[in-house]
């Protein structure tokens, strides 16, 4: 059947994508399901209103679309969903995953994801303006690899607790800040994937020494100075009033 120019199944419940070319698309409210390669490479399409009751959103579901704004909450999200998106503004998601190559090759403006998991090449050769990052525990491999930042400093929260240390290979990032008590980084073959790498508790760089031969390693008393979920920003200025260089 067909809601508001989308295919539908008789329930409505799955949405296949739509009957001809939109700009903006307004799931059904029973909608729980889009469907693979839905709006796959449908440039023309700008928005999507979601509704509250979608579960998953499969893959390449929304590929090579034109969307401008991403905001969801508690979706299962599948690989190359949003991936080779040019014109994201802004991303706001907080789910359980951000899957394998979720945002491959995508533009973003603003990013501020809220996930237990960052998968595999989730965000490789994207272009990011700036990330913000909450309730993080894993960064897989090759997450922001060849990602072009256009701010110098990326921050992890202090649930951060395990990191691939190619997850940011090619990035040009100069610093990431890990605010976590404790930290595990799992080997990569690169020489070299941050050019500074900050860690703020001794424990944390003691274990990991032997990983860091080639990365210029600083700690400072970090625990002294920032308190727990503090924004990016306030982090920043907290730096600039400390004269410490970041």
């Amino acid at each position: 059947m067909i809601y508001n120019n989308l295919y539908y199944n008789d329930d409505c419940t799955k949405c296949m994508g739509p009957a001809y070319p939109i700009k903006i698309a307004t799931l059904h409210p029973n909608t729980k399901t889009i469907a693979e390669r839905a709006f796959y490479h449908h440039e023309e399409l700008k928005e999507v209103v979601f509704n509250d009751n979608l579960e998953y959103i499969l893959p390449q579901a929304f590929l090579g679309t034109s969307l401008k704004n991403i905001e969801l909450k508690n979706v299962n999200i599948k690989q190359f969903a949003f991936s080779e998106i040019k014109t994201l503004e802004n991303v706001e998601i907080k789910a359980p995953c951000i899957p394998n190559f979720c945002f491959f090759k995508s533009n973003i403006k603003k990013l501020m994801i809220d996930t237990d998991t960052i998968g595999n090449s989730a965000f490789r050769n994207s272009k990011i303006a700036t990330a913000e990052f909450k309730n993080v525990l894993s960064v897989y491999d090759d997450a922001f690899s060849g990602a072009k930042f256009l701010q110098d400093t990326i921050i992890f929260p202090r649930t951060t607790n395990y990191i691939f240390l190619n997850a940011f290979t090619f990035t040009k990032l100069e610093k990431a800040i890990f605010l976590a008590p404790k930290i595990d980084f799992v080997k990569s073959n690169s020489e070299k994937d941050i050019t500074t790498c900050l860690l703020f508790n001794e424990d944390v760089l003691k274990r990991n020494e032997k990983y860091f031969e080639n990365i210029k390693t600083e700690k400072y008393g970090i625990d002294n100075i920032i308190e727990e979920n503090r924004s990016f920003k306030e982090i920043m200025n907290i730096y600039k009033e400390i004269n410490l260089e970041i």
